[in-house]
């Protein structure tokens, strides 16, 4: 205990200090072809006529599908320096730009150039079908500097559809309206709508196209959510036969493994792309995959009780070298820091980790994960009684909210705004005003179940609803908490934090059969003799007690 108590020492006292110190180096002993592999089959005739360019616009096609979005950008400019008149090439280096499922809004400087790439295209010879292509993306770019993000991506999607409609034979049409049918989506629409629609037609392409990227990553996406995650099983376990080395294919199926608690299936995935990623090196980064993946298998360690791995894991992460900057490494390197003394509790710690590390990464790019450092800071310093410390994370995240609603970053403003009331309940708490804190506590569990989580995410580094229950108990409303506690269930099975809670819950209020199945269920996903946690030592104590019942 004493060595790995040194350990976490060690690492929390890494992540407050560690810059990035060298960057990596493409290893031109394996060509990035070499490194990707096989990435699927797909065929997506153009009119343009050099030797070879055919199969390499494919392969760009195939690339983009599995949103390895600056590979494929190489493909097409191999097109575009083969036929310097190809209108496509100019199509699908456009279309890499804009990543539309993913967090975050690519910047004035990256619309600006994909706009002049469809310019290009434009200008170039094109058959009607290739027309239909570049006028719909091109509806994403015109106008751009007077139009918001929202809005276009709308017309992009509407537009894409018109192709679809207009060329039903069309997989890759299909495909790719059936994707910007899924970004153009509300994360407040519980419902999932778009997400259904776009997931019945690629579940049709999956069945006639087994081994097409587009259908089986894009059904992924659709069915990323909690009521219809268990649609896309048989789909998630297929895509390495896809494309075994390409690390994102390696990394998506765990989206659904997360959302059905599978924690040990997540991890065995997500180390596979990790290491997929460390070969993938661009321009002297690892890929970003290798942080995304890193969180999300750290997440996983940690609902499965396997602690001692969650915190070798975020050792790696910090300790990796230079990783290809974006939101996806942005929100790993915030997550990582902060998920273990939360989700252990080690309040005091979580208190004083120190936001923006590693130093040397942009981080005023990236204010919605920043603010996941001054949550842990804030939740950390009220339940140690360090109000001013609480206060001022709640400040910051309040400032960082309206800083995100300004640049139209409303989700994530949102989320932010959610995470600054909880901070506040938890002063309210810590300085005795307990209706104030649970009145607080319980706008903040609505107002964040009311949001889907995004894609870049595993889910709620503490969810809402998770720390309500926990206050309720605190303050002995035993079967409000266990109402709690269950709820956040339905949305993320198997959490190791709720389900521990519920059994306690149900203990406390005396329901023997209910505490010994969340108890039982602890034991079963965490109980491997490995970690000892107040849950596991409860679940332990109690089931040995009613052993001979």
């Amino acid at each position: 205990m004493r060595y790995r108590l040194a350990i976490e020492i060690l690492v929390l006292v890494m992540i407050s200090v560690l810059s990035f110190g060298h960057e990596g180096e493409e290893d031109e002993s394996h060509p990035i072809q070499e490194v990707i592999g096989d990435v699927g089959d797909v065929s997506f005739p153009i009119s343009c006529k050099a030797d070879g360019v055919q199969a390499t616009f494919d392969r760009g096609v195939a690339l983009l599908h599995h949103m390895t979005y600056e590979v494929a950008e190489r493909e097409f400019a191999k097109v575009a320096k083969a036929d310097p008149t190809c209108a496509m090439a100019h199509w699908g280096i456009a279309i890499t730009l804009i990543h539309p499922v993913w967090a975050g809004l690519p910047t004035k400087e990256i619309v600006s150039r994909g706009a002049a790439e469809i310019a290009q295209a434009r200008s170039f010879p094109q058959t009607e079908r290739e027309t239909a292509y570049i006028e719909a993306l091109g509806a994403f770019f015109d106008d751009w500097e007077e139009v918001d993000h929202r809005t276009r991506l709308g017309r992009w999607d509407k537009a894409q559809t018109a192709v679809r409609e207009k060329y039903p034979d069309d997989d890759e049409a299909l495909a790719l309206a059936a994707v910007i049918h899924i970004a153009a989506a509300s994360k407040e629409d519980l419902e999932y709508r778009f997400n259904r629609d776009a997931g019945a037609r690629l579940e049709s392409l999956r069945v006639r196209r087994p081994r097409h990227p587009g259908a089986v990553h894009y059904l992924i996406h659709a069915y990323d959510s909690p009521p219809l995650a268990k649609q896309a099983l048989v789909a998630a376990r297929s895509y390495d036969q896809i494309a075994p080395e390409v690390p994102h294919a390696l990394h998506m199926p765990t989206h659904i493994f997360t959302r059905l608690g599978l924690w040990m299936e997540s991890v065995s995935w997500n180390i596979r792309s990790r290491e997929a990623a460390r070969k993938l090196v661009i321009d002297g980064a690892i890929y970003n995959e290798f942080a995304h993946a890193s969180d999300y298998m750290l997440y996983a360690y940690l609902q499965a009780g396997r602690d001692a791995d969650a915190i070798e894991t975020r050792e790696a992460l910090f300790s990796a070298g230079r990783i290809m900057e974006n939101f996806a490494t942005a929100y790993a390197y915030a997550a990582v820091a902060v998920r273990i003394e939360m989700e252990r509790g080690n309040w005091g710690r979580a208190a004083v980790i120190a936001p923006r590390q590693p130093t040397g990464f942009p981080w005023d790019a990236f204010a919605a994960c920043e603010s996941i450092v001054h949550f842990a800071n804030g939740i950390g310093a009220a339940r140690t009684d360090q109000l001013e410390l609480a206060r001022t994370s709640a400040a910051r995240l309040g400032q960082i909210a309206n800083a995100l609603e300004d640049d139209g970053l409303t989700y994530w403003s949102k989320q932010s705004h959610v995470q600054a009331t909880v901070v506040a309940a938890w002063i309210a708490h810590a300085e005795g005003d307990k209706t104030k804190a649970l009145s607080l506590m319980d706008e903040s569990a609505e107002r964040e179940d009311a949001l889907d989580k995004s894609p870049v995410t595993p889910g709620a580094v503490v969810p809402a609803r998770e720390l309500y229950a926990d206050m309720l108990g605190l303050e002995g409303q035993w079967q409000e908490a266990l109402e709690a506690y269950r709820a956040t269930l339905t949305i993320s099975p198997n959490r190791f934090n709720s389900v521990a809670g519920a059994a306690w819950a149900a203990e406390k209020i005396g329901d023997e059969p209910v505490a010994l199945q969340y108890y039982n269920r602890l034991i079963e996903i965490a109980g491997d003799g490995k970690t000892s946690r107040p849950g596991l030592d409860r679940a332990r104590a109690y089931l040995m007690a009613h052993s001979h019942e």
